[in-house]
């Protein structure tokens, strides 16, 4: 090895730990890294227990798909009215018998009464409409109404 070399890197060997330092002290005098936000606790969802709440059903033999339903409450007057909620077209038409069903809360069990109307379209005329009935008074068990349209 010849001395112009062995100065050589020993030259480049100094350079290479000036800038080491350079940039080490450079970090080193910042100060502490800034505050970074510590994750929270993951959030919980929480799903109804199963069992809670009971259902209504509607079973409406030789059915039409452009039946519109609807649950409805009477009030002191003895009129009814709709209940927002609880209108809709049937979920199916199985067999020609067309069905409809809705939960019932827990905080609505027992309370009536209520009736099941069936008109020709939604706003069209009311084609029938079952007797009063209450909404189930236990959790966990389902009222079935038929009504029969002429």
């Amino acid at each position: 090895m010849t001395f112009k070399r062995l100065i050589l890197m020993l030259l480049v060997g100094l350079v290479g730990l000036w800038t080491l330092t350079l940039f080490s002290t450079s970090t080193a005098n910042a100060g502490p890294l800034p505050p970074r936000p510590t994750p929270g606790p993951t959030p919980v969802v929480i799903i109804r227990q199963v069992g809670q709440g009971a259902a209504i059903e509607l079973h409406v033999p030789a059915a039409r798909s452009t039946w519109w339903t609807v649950v409805q409450w009477q009030d002191a007057q003895k009129n009814w009215n709709i209940v927002a909620g609880w209108q809709g077209i049937f979920d199916e038409i199985k067999a020609g018998t067309g069905t409809k069903l809705w939960w019932v809360a827990l905080t609505d069990l027992g309370i009536g009464p209520f009736r099941w109307a069936i008109y020709e379209s939604k706003g069209g005329k009311l084609l029938a409409a079952s007797e009063a009935f209450n909404l189930p008074a236990q959790s966990r068990t389902k009222t079935v109404i038929t009504v029969g349209v002429p």
